[in-house]
C-alpha cells in the first residue's frame, strides 16, 4: 500500500538511476525544499542542523552539517533526530530519506529515546549474502580511555558514557578482490 512518503521518494529519485545519483537527488531536494537551520539531537546531544550534503560516500549517505557550541560537526543524517519540530517539508523529506535508506521511521515520542540505527546503504562489495554479525560481549564505555585523569571530558563523550553498556559485535571480514568461493 503506497502512501505520500512513497510518492515523495519517487518524485525525488525520478531521474536518478543508481544509489549515488539517488543520494545526490535527496541532498538536492533537502537543500532546495528543506528549511535550515533546525534543532536536532545526535546521541542525545542538542545540535543545530545548518544544512545537508552528499559528499560522495554511499555508505555514510547524506551528512548533516551541525553546529554545537559554535563548533561544526559532520554526522550522518540518519543519526539526527529532529526536534522542535522542523518544517513540514523538511520532516517529510527526512522521513522519505529514512524510508529509502531502510532506517526506522522517526516517531515524535521517541525523541528522548535515541536508538542506535545502522541502516543498509550501498554495499562496498557485491555479495550474495549479507555479512554476519557475531555477538562477542558487552561494551561498557566506562571502561574506555577518554583522556588523561583529571582532564575534563567532552559533553558528547559524557553522553556516550551515560548511555551505558551495550552489545559488542564482530562483523564477518571480506577481503576485497578475493573470489567469494575461496
Amino acid at each position: 500500500m503506497r502512501d505520500e512518503i512513497d510518492e515523495l521518494i519517487e518524485e525525488v529519485i525520478v531521474d536518478a538511476y543508481n544509489e549515488d545519483e539517488q543520494l545526490s537527488a535527496f541532498a538536492q531536494a533537502l537543500s532546495e525544499d528543506g528549511r535550515f537551520p533546525f534543532r536536532g539531537l545526535v546521541v542525545g546531544v542538542e545540535v543545530d542542523v545548518m544544512w545537508v550534503d552528499f559528499q560522495g560516500d554511499e555508505r555514510r549517505g547524506i551528512v548533516a552539517i551541525c553546529r554545537r557550541v559554535g563548533q561544526p560537526y559532520s554526522v550522518s543524517l540518519i543519526d539526527v533526530t529532529p526536534t522542535g519540530p522542523p518544517s513540514l517539508e523538511t520532516r517529510q523529506l527526512i522521513d522519505a530519506y529514512r524510508r529509502w535508506s531502510n532506517a526506522s521511521p522517526l516517531v515524535s515520542s521517541e525523541i528522548a529515546k535515541t536508538t542506535w540505527v545502522y541502516p543498509r546503504f550501498a554495499p562496498a562489495l557485491k555479495l550474495n549474502t549479507p555479512l554476519a554479525l557475531t555477538l562477542r560481549s558487552e561494551w561498557n564505555p566506562v571502561d574506555e580511555y577518554w583522556g588523561e585523569p583529571g582532564d575534563p571530558i567532552d559533553p558528547l563523550r559524557q553522553t556516550i558514557i551515560a548511555a551505558g553498556q551495550r552489545p559488542c559485535f564482530e562483523m564477518e571480514q571480506v577481503i576485497p578482490g578475493v573470489d567469494e568461493d575461496d
